[in-house]
């Protein structure tokens, strides 16, 4: 049951997970401890390591921030989840050079929520010369600001 767990790179491969494959099968699986134990013995603990992505030898751009409001770094960090089925998103911003930090919290990445909480960063962290975003997110065309 582990190596069916295993060749799936986004299952869960631990004792809980084998358990709840067991029993989806008609199997009474024993204890969650003892299933650790199997597995240990087996020598099974951890998960291979995946092939690491090679490089494109593209240097990544120098972003220079001398001065506090130079330059921002933004990203946005979810959906995460809180107990009750509450789903959130996170906007996380720095000032590069003053290592300020701001952070906003959003119901959806809808692009005019995300652009309401920068804008409500801003207000704490005052408004950047320039701002970097990643690649992903409400902040890529066609659907985003582009």
């Amino acid at each position: 049951m582990r190596e069916r767990l295993v060749a799936n790179p986004w299952a869960q491969v631990g004792a809980e997970a084998i358990a709840w494959e067991l029993e989806k099968l008609g199997v009474r699986p024993p204890a969650t401890r003892t299933l650790e134990r199997i597995v240990a013995r087996a020598g099974a603990t951890r998960r291979r390591a995946g092939r690491r992505r090679q490089a494109k030898g593209i240097p990544y751009p120098a972003a220079p921030a001398e001065r506090p409001g130079d330059l921002h770094e933004a990203d946005l960090v979810g959906p995460r989840h809180l107990a009750g089925g509450v789903r959130f998103h996170a906007l996380n911003a720095i000032d590069r050079a003053s290592h300020r930090c701001g952070i906003e919290i959003v119901e959806s990445n809808a692009d005019e929520r995300v652009a309401q909480a920068l804008v409500c960063v801003w207000d704490r962290l005052g408004l950047p010369v320039r701002l970097q975003l990643d690649n992903g997110g409400p902040f890529v065309a066609p659907r985003g600001w582009g």
